[in-house]
């Protein structure tokens, strides 16, 4: 990582740039006022407030051009940014640099740029695999039940649960290994193992059930469905296996009525219609 080594200052706060110059700064700084000013008359600032002009100059000034506020007002969201910016990309070191700075790894981004708002660090550094930046979050006090899916997406995601999704396998287990609610459901309903199920990763599915994970659950919302269901529909014979050998209940339907017998017959999987058969199911 290369460390910002430029400092300039400007409307009462202090910024740092890698490669830019203080002159660099108030050619920006004018750039991103004239665009805050913008956004104000058009009501895209909607409480009108000076501190909420700032705070758009402020994610101007490191979205557009780079520069990360240090001190002044607004400095808890710039650090939380960069934070989860370097999570973003496994930038160890960055990580590093910016929770000694004194970012908190539990805040979620203010940033409403590519619709991040709402994220936090862990959750993204999860999302895309980064075991090795989840624990350092983990061992910094990052709260591993922590809802920081960004405000764009379905509510309620935990990291394991996009971990899951996302069949990162050594995330998962090192979230699991953290006390990571393996029950939790989101704003659907729907469990990590549920996601496990529908993309039919046997490896973290047995980690989840291993866990203590509910084979049973029934998710709120009628497009998704429970673990079984959801594993039979896409002939994840394995992943069947598994969870019929932890109990789960075959005759359990899914808003649309519809049990694990009942897809596997409808998709032509075989395997999976014979085994469960073979524990007594029906349609």
């Amino acid at each position: 990582m290369c460390l910002p080594l430029l400092v300039g200052c400007a409307m009462g706060g202090t910024y740092s740039h890698s490669l830019k110059t203080s002159a660099d700064l108030q050619r920006d700084l004018e750039d991103c006022n004239k665009a805050a000013r913008w956004a104000m008359d058009r009501g895209h600032i909607p409480s009108g407030t000076f501190a909420d002009y700032l705070r758009y100059v402020d994610w101007c000034l490191l979205g557009k051009h780079g520069w990360r506020k240090i001190e002044g007002p607004g400095k808890g969201d710039a650090l939380a940014i960069s934070l989860i910016e370097a999570a973003k990309k496994g930038d160890e070191s960055g990580v590093s640099h910016w929770i000694a700075q004194g970012a908190d790894v539990n805040r979620a981004s203010p940033w409403e740029y590519e619709k991040a708002k709402g994220e936090t660090a862990l959750y993204a550094a999860a999302q895309r695999g980064r075991a090795w930046i989840v624990r350092v979050l983990l061992f910094k006090g990052a709260n591993p039940d922590v809802q920081g899916a960004p405000e764009s997406a379905s509510p309620g995601w935990t990291p394991l649960m996009i971990a899951a999704a996302e069949r990162h396998a050594e995330t998962v287990a090192v979230l699991l290994a953290a006390g990571a609610g393996v029950n939790k459901r989101n704003g659907l309903g729907r469990t990590a193992l549920m996601f496990a199920a529908q993309y039919g990763d046997a490896q973290i599915v047995k980690a989840l059930l291993d866990r203590g994970a509910d084979v049973n659950v029934v998710p709120d919302d009628e497009t998704s469905r429970p673990a079984l269901p959801a594993a039979a529909m896409n002939g994840h014979v394995e992943v069947v296996r598994l969870l019929l050998d932890k109990g789960a209940d075959t005759s359990i339907r899914d808003r649309e009525g519809r049990t694990a017998l009942g897809w596997a017959r409808r998709g032509g999987f075989t395997a999976v219609s014979d085994l469960v058969e073979s524990r007594g199911a029906t349609e």
